[in-house]
């Protein structure tokens, strides 16, 4: 598989090396999992199912998640980016959605019916209570957003747009044709065109977790040891602003 460095990858990387590091320091403020009785085997478990367990699977998630969408960038994967970028606009919304609760205080029942199904291992258990439309919701006037409907309606059509790309519907799926004679491309898209929006894109993805990290270090951490990720945070974002807004 051929890799090809693309041009805002640097960036990424540099966020990516801000997240990792604090990352570590967030793991080590919660109670670890524990190697404990499960089914007819053993397996790691967060026995307490504490909230701030929950953001760090969730934060390792979003971290694999960009990780994964630098590779399939460098090898031209453009239908599986757009596969990660719902996912990675799920779980930054769960994270989010979760912060802001314990944040203000405005826990909600919603909150309660997310956190048991999370932990809930029933494997016949497979709907999420809380619709997607009502965790964008919460987020987005949590987050005083200036126009909150203006944002459930963005992030709907983002939703509906990377749905394609999860689904496989056909329209997404034939931009992998090229030609003539009309091939499908099945090792990669390389062309400078196509891949343009994924360059451009990929370090709102890389920001976008840095965010979630900074939400659970204000659930997770003491406001001083917060406040410097915080810090590191702003810093990378005046830094690349053009690249992230």
């Amino acid at each position: 598989m051929e890799l090809r460095e693309y041009s805002t990858r640097p960036v990424c990387l540099e966020a990516l090396e801000i997240i990792t590091r604090h990352f570590r320091q967030l793991e080590a403020a919660i109670p670890p999992a524990r190697w404990v009785p499960w089914e007819d085997s053993y397996n790691w478990r967060f026995v307490e199912q504490m909230p701030e367990q929950l953001l760090l699977q969730k934060l390792a998630r979003q971290i694999t998640g960009v990780k994964t969408v630098d590779l399939l960038l460098m090898a031209g994967y453009l239908q599986e980016i757009g596969v990660l970028y719902r996912t990675l606009d799920e779980i930054e919304e769960d994270v989010l959605f979760i912060c802001f609760g314990n944040i203000t205080g405005n826990w909600l029942q919603a909150h309660d019916e997310y956190v048991k199904y999370f932990w809930s291992e029933d494997t016949e258990d497979r709907q999420p209570p809380v619709q997607r439309k009502k965790i964008r919701a919460y987020v987005n006037r949590a987050f005083d957003h200036p126009d909150p409907s203006r944002g459930d309606a963005v992030g709907r059509e983002i939703h509906k747009t990377y749905s394609d790309y999860t689904h496989a519907r056909s329209a997404p799926i034939m931009s992998m044709v090229h030609g003539p004679p009309a091939r499908f491309d099945v090792d990669g898209i390389h062309d400078r065109s196509a891949q343009f929006p994924y360059v451009h894109q990929n370090p709102t993805y890389f920001y976008r977790c840095m965010i979630s990290a900074c939400a659970t270090a204000k659930v997770v951490l003491p406001d001083q040891q917060g406040s410097v990720l915080f810090s590191e945070m702003k810093e990378f974002e005046d830094q690349h602003r053009e690249l992230l807004f």
